[in-house]
């Protein structure tokens, strides 16, 4: 049981690298008035950004009710 934790992990560190990269380039992309083709895919990709932090959360739910301690469990990881 373990191992699934551990395997959590990495997938949400990864998760919230990507949105912070999407997130800062759609504020700078904004910034400097993108075509509105260009400010459509970044809505798209921050929707499914969302979505996917939904999912997550979702997931860290389903942890919690199975095991409440499962975050002690889970050893630090190390910077991507």
């Amino acid at each position: 049981m373990g191992i699934e934790y551990v395997a959590f992990m990495p997938f949400i560190t990864a998760i919230v690298i990507v949105w912070m990269v999407f997130h800062y380039r759609r504020q700078n992309r904004i910034s400097q008035a993108s075509s509105p083709e260009e400010q459509q895919t970044m809505e798209r990709m921050v929707n499914l950004l969302e979505k996917m932090e939904g999912r997550i959360l979702t997931l860290e739910k389903i942890l919690e009710a199975e095991d409440p301690r499962w975050r002690e469990k889970v050893p630090p990881t190390e910077h991507l």
